[in-house]
């Protein structure tokens, strides 16, 4: 599987002053990636919403697989909640 493009950014981030110093707060992390040979005009967004860390999505177990979702052609985005395991607080 050949791939155009791949990358990840943040939405929302918010720093949030503590007792203990500086969290980010309110953001979701957003990984795409876009196959070399795209046949689908609309990506297909997943949302991970529960306590993982997304492996399901990647092909482990029975759920949907980003890599066949790649094969047929749609630019495919993952992003997490704001409390994922990318969440992490910012020294002040």
């Amino acid at each position: 599987m050949k791939l155009a493009d791949m990358g990840h950014f943040w939405v929302g981030l918010e720093h949030k002053k503590m007792p203990y110093g500086t969290v980010l707060a309110g953001q979701m992390y957003v990984q795409y990636m876009i196959p070399a040979q795209v046949r689908h005009p609309y990506p297909i967004v997943l949302v991970h919403g529960g306590g993982g860390s997304m492996l399901h999505y990647m092909g482990i177990g029975e759920q949907i697989r980003v890599g066949a979702l790649l094969r047929a052609g749609r630019i495919s985005s993952l992003s997490r909640r704001s409390s994922g395991p990318r969440s992490r607080a910012v020294s002040s």
